[in-house]
């Protein structure tokens, strides 16, 4: 309910500039894919980005980024397999069936929950973070980039640069440390899609500079790019990747006559409605350019890991 109420007061204040239809927007849609990916289909045959509860996405020779509670992405690696359970942003819950997948956290917004589910296991998010996810056939090994995590019946909490293994029978290893600074290449793909994002939301919020405090919640922005991006509430938030997510309220003060209203426009997603994309007018002014971010702490795209994530592990 509360992040409806935030979402018609945005609805409200936005469209007298951006007169566009209000769609549902649920968890579960796929925001981004690449390569060979396999979506349901509607009746004529056409790919369904948003899932339905009990609909899966998997890859075969692609990835693909899912949107969950705002500020949350599950990104799937290749060979992957993904199946929402619950399309609700208030309580989002998606099971990992099969490969490698990775959820980037910035912000649990206030009354909502996000779950994994794995061979019936709950793995509850709690704090904004960086996890990597393997299940395989008997075990599912779960790597803490950034953050922390806590299974339930376990009394330990997995701290950054952890993982541990949680087997079939519902066993937990001791927690291992790994080499946080060895990446593969999913992890790099996974960062360059946060910094995409992160530039995407700087246009988003200065599309909306002419409102900088007409945001009551964080929420996901349809933005010119082809994508959604994630608009926080109050301030600027810095993903575990160390990519910076702008809200209109930090463009305004920052920027504040660096944008015509006039310019590029997106429209924001809360729990239920959006306001569509609409493309430049006539004589619009283009968003300033975002700033230069630096590559992200622990990245480095010239040194792949010799055999790759295998080398996260100390020997």
């Amino acid at each position: 309910m509360w992040l409806r109420l935030a979402v018609v007061f945005v609805v409200v204040v936005v469209a007298g500039a951006q007169a566009q239809d209000l769609i549902s927007a649920r968890a579960g849609f796929v925001n981004y894919r690449h390569g060979q990916v396999n979506l349901p289909k509607d009746p004529d045959g056409k790919p369904i980005r948003q899932l339905q509860q009990g609909q899966s996405v998997s890859t075969r020779f692609g990835r693909a980024e899912l949107l969950l509670v705002p500020g949350s992405f599950l990104r799937l690696d290749n060979e992957s397999e993904a199946r929402l359970i619950s399309s609700s942003l208030e309580d989002a819950r998606v099971e990992l069936l099969s490969g490698t997948a990775t959820l980037e956290v910035n912000e649990i917004p206030k009354g909502a929950s996000l779950t994994l589910l794995w061979r019936g296991f709950l793995i509850p998010v709690t704090k904004p973070g960086l996890y990597r996810f393997e299940p395989g056939p008997d075990s599912m090994r779960i790597y803490v980039e950034e953050g922390k995590l806590k299974l339930p019946g376990s009394k330990e909490t997995i701290k950054a640069g952890k993982y541990v293994d949680l087997t079939a029978a519902g066993t937990l290893s001791a927690a291992m440390k790994f080499n946080r600074k060895n990446q593969d290449e999913f992890d790099r793909w996974s960062a360059s899609r946060s910094l995409q994002l992160a530039r995407a939301s700087f246009v988003a919020a200065s599309s909306l500079r002419r409102w900088p405090f007409s945001l009551r919640s964080s929420l996901w922005y349809w933005d010119p790019f082809g994508f959604y991006t994630f608009l926080p509430y109050s301030s600027t938030i810095y993903s575990p990747f160390g990519f910076p997510y702008y809200c209109p309220r930090t463009i305004y003060i920052s920027h504040p006559r660096s944008h015509s209203p006039g310019g590029m426009r997106g429209g924001g997603v809360g729990s239920g409605r959006n306001v569509g994309g609409s493309a430049p007018g006539p004589g619009a002014t283009a968003a300033p350019a975002p700033p230069t971010v630096s590559s992200p702490r622990g990245m480095n795209a010239d040194r792949p890991p010799p055999g790759g994530i295998k080398s996260r592990i100390p020997d």
